[in-house]
């Protein structure tokens, strides 16, 4: 294959994850709200399962095909930064400091120990 073909198929390979992972996340959203749960809580829950996974991924697999599906695509249209990022800005202007505060901090640690994890997980294997 030629690196014009290369490059087509690695494209298709991440908005094929993408859309996986833009579902999969619509469904915790979902399941969230069946379980009255607030929608910080499934931003919240994505996104340390998107990182445990993608440290998971990035671990033991060293194909780059793999890694932009599952990863690029997957994990990144699983999770989401830019929901987290705008439940912050609403917090902040209700002014609820403390709780985006929290919320930031809890976020940002837990999903990189996640991610960590995941990444000696998945090296392990």
């Amino acid at each position: 294959m030629d690196i014009g073909m290369d490059r087509l198929v690695n494209f298709f390979l991440v908005g094929l994850g993408g859309a996986a992972g833009s579902m999969l996340r619509y469904g915790v959203t979902l399941l969230g709200q069946t379980l009255n749960l607030s929608g910080n809580a499934a931003t919240f829950t994505v996104n340390i399962l998107g990182s445990f996974l993608i440290g998971l991924i990035s671990g033991c697999c060293g194909k780059e095909t793999l890694l932009l599906l599952f990863t690029v695509g997957l994990c990144g249209g699983f999770t989401t930064f830019s929901t987290f990022s705008i439940q912050n800005v609403r917090m902040l202007q209700e002014g609820r400091i403390g709780m985006a505060a929290t919320y930031i901090l809890s976020t940002v640690t837990v999903c990189i120990i996640m991610a960590w994890l995941g990444y000696r997980l998945g090296q392990s294997r």
